[in-house]
């Protein structure tokens, strides 16, 4: 789902794993879980990303916490004031292991994407997201970019859109890496190059065709490169039919 990609970004950045599976039933209904790892390195990104006023107005708090709390807080707040929501439940793990697990429980996911969106016209969130009774297409490009900036104002945060396809897109993936190391330090383009967001669909029939992995008759995975999504040098597209 579109919204995990905001969040996966801050943390993939940081060389974080991010696992999301995503069940559909035939009856609209669905659930989605999500599971967000930091690391070591996130913590001083993190103060690194954070603009100078607000570590001022957030001293002697956790850096990581406040940025991500904060955040992800307010998307999850969003989900859950959508009719098509019937549970969302999203918490932080103790440290050292500071994870982030999540779930959301929808009635249907069309209109959730729809209300998370309601800046955007229906023809701009289908370019983005289009579901049938046995399908679900996925596309990110350069062109609908902006859509799914709506649905998700974190990626529109100054700190973290530097880093993003609006002020990268062209940039090979070798010259970007470079420049990622320069900004953040050494140890970022192995971080980047390292990660992925992993996504699975479990969907109420058989599977006749898909872009993805099959795992069995009625599961696929997409695996999407960090790189990929920070630079959409091409399209991005995740594909899955059923009967």
């Amino acid at each position: 789902m579109m919204m995990v990609l905001a969040i996966a970004v801050a943390f993939l950045l940081a060389g974080c794993t991010v696992t999301q599976g995503i069940s559909l039933s035939s009856d609209g209904n669905g659930e989605c879980g999500i599971q967000l790892d930091t690391s070591d390195y996130f913590k001083s990104l993190i103060v690194d990303l954070t603009s100078f006023d607000k570590q001022v107005a957030n001293k002697g708090k956790d850096p990581d916490t406040i940025i991500l709390d904060n955040s992800i807080g307010t998307l999850w707040s969003s989900i859950g004031n959508s009719s098509a929501s019937s549970y969302v439940n999203f918490y932080r793990t103790p440290a050292p292991e500071k994870s982030y697990i999540g779930t959301i429980r929808f009635t249907d996911l069309d209109k959730l994407i729809a209300d998370l969106g309601s800046k955007a016209s229906r023809k701009d969130i289908d370019s983005l997201f289009s579901m049938t009774s046995n399908s679900i297409t996925i596309r990110i490009g350069m062109d609908n970019y902006h859509v799914l900036s709506e649905l998700i104002p974190f990626l529109k945060e100054e700190n973290f859109e530097a880093y993003g396809p609006v002020y990268n897109h062209g940039y090979s993936e070798a010259d970007y890496l470079e420049m990622m190391d320069f900004i953040l330090g050494d140890s970022t383009s192995e971080n980047i190059k390292n990660s992925e967001i992993d996504i699975s669909f479990s969907v109420p029939g058989s599977i006749v065709a898909t872009n993805g992995t099959m795992t069995s008759s009625d599961t696929v995975s997409f695996s999407i490169p960090l790189i990929k999504l920070l630079l959409l040098n091409d399209d991005i597209q995740m594909t899955v039919s059923w009967k």
